[in-house]
């Protein structure tokens, strides 16, 4: 058959309905449907017989290469071709996997010799429309099977490097060398999170993985665990029990901490406070951005005496230090602000138990081999940092607390209770 035909009285399956009439096809292209007074090239007597269009199958398993006794490229478009469908997108079970360069490359060329037409008689010659993209013809019919157009040919460089860079996107993946990467992590912090950990690791990555990009952000709590599960957010760190519960969350334990007091040196009623009675007789700072101080005090009965209330940490040293002013925190964050000012960490019996800081990712990211690397730098970091660890000028000797520091364990034997990822 030739480019040009025409079909009369067949049966047209159109999407308005089924309808005896006659088709015309110019140049591999359908020109006329209905009653074609002039006919087109050769005329085919189609009465009793029923034309459909073409089909799309959306999914097909051909096993070429590696099981090739169950079906290879060419029995499996045969088949296709048999039952109507033009075109077909191919879900490849094959051995191996077609998920590289590589063994795409190997596969398209298995296509390209493969034959896989039927009989003249049984196909609508050259009105395979669906062997297009985008309006452009990219195969036509060719002895032997079919060849590119030269639309195609004009499109398979751009389509082979787009391969090739994905496939270079995902070999990455899978070798990650943290001495070359140029990756990008994105983690969530809380202003006093950053200030213990950044440092440390910022550190870390300039000896080890010195082309490695952070981008640190402070979501609302609630925002936490939809950022991690829509991949915005590689890392979460902080007291953020919400995620505990939350589905595809996982988990590893930092660090526990516990929450103190924090006052100007000097202050008068340093010595007085020993229970939470005495804690009525002072005045506090909240910072908004970080939640569970806060809560401390409205469980402490003492939310009525707050009288500042700021977005962040980082301003609370010297407002502190130039004021009567008192601020619930965590320990490691007083020992560090103790450390950058005249103050004193006093320890009054809270009846606030301790609390766990934890690093959060969605169990998607738990097999990647970069986010397994930095996963365990953050870890191991927590390990180095014991409540001891403040820093920033005049040392700890104005942040010796009021009782031992004894009730808090080791970070080393912390570190021993963690297990690997909790699920």
């Amino acid at each position: 058959m030739g480019g040009d035909i025409t079909f009369r009285g067949a049966e047209l399956v159109l999407s308005t309905g089924v309808v005896d009439g006659d088709l015309a096809v110019r140049d591999g292209r359908i020109v006329a449907i209905g009653a074609v007074e002039q006919p087109v090239g050769e005329v085919i007597d189609a009465r009793g017989l029923t034309i459909l269009p073409g089909v799309i199958d959306p999914q097909v398993h051909f096993r070429e290469p590696g099981n090739e006794h169950k079906e290879d490229l060419e029995t499996g478009s045969r088949a296709a071709a048999a039952g109507g469908v033009t075109a077909f997108l191919e879900m490849p079970n094959t051995r191996p996997p077609t998920s590289t360069f590589a063994a795409l490359e190997d596969k398209l060329a298995r296509a390209e010799v493969t034959t896989a037409t039927l009989d003249d008689a049984t196909l609508v010659p050259e009105a395979a429309l669906t062997r297009r993209v985008g309006g452009d013809v990219v195969f036509v019919r060719a002895p032997g099977g079919v060849r590119p157009t030269p639309r195609a040919e004009r499109l398979a460089p751009q389509v082979r490097a787009a391969l090739q860079m994905l496939d270079a996107a995902l070999r990455e993946a899978e070798r990650f060398d943290p001495a070359r990467s140029g990756r990008r992590f994105a983690l969530h912090f809380s202003d006093i999170g950053a200030d213990l950990f950044l440092p440390p690791l910022m550190a870390e990555l300039a000896r080890r993985a010195p082309a490695l990009r952070l981008q640190v952000v402070q979501l609302a709590p609630d925002e936490v665990g939809a950022a991690l599960e829509q991949g915005r957010l590689d890392f979460a760190v902080g007291h953020l029990p919400a995620l505990q519960a939350t589905p595809g969350i996982e988990h590893a334990p930092l660090m526990s901490e516990r929450y103190v007091v924090l006052l100007r040196a000097g202050h008068p009623l340093a010595g007085t406070l020993r229970d939470r009675a005495s804690l009525a007789r002072l005045a506090y700072v909240v910072v908004q951005s970080h939640t569970e101080p806060a809560r401390a005090l409205q469980q402490l009965g003492l939310e009525p005496r707050v009288q500042l209330a700021l977005p962040h940490f980082m301003v609370v040293p010297p407002i502190l230090e130039a004021t009567d002013l008192a601020l619930v925190a965590p320990r490691r964050a007083a020992e560090r602000f103790a450390g950058r000012a005249a103050l004193r960490i006093v320890e009054p019996d809270l009846g606030l138990p301790p609390f766990t800081v934890a690093l959060h990712w969605h169990w998607r990211q738990a097999q990647d081999p970069g986010h397994a690397w930095l996963r365990g730098r953050l870890q191991a970091l927590a390990v180095d940092a014991p409540a001891s660890a403040a820093a920033g000028r005049g040392g700890l000797s104005r942040a010796a607390p009021d009782r031992p520091r004894a009730a808090s364990a080791p970070a080393s034997a912390r570190a021993r209770t963690r297990a690997g990822t909790a699920r």
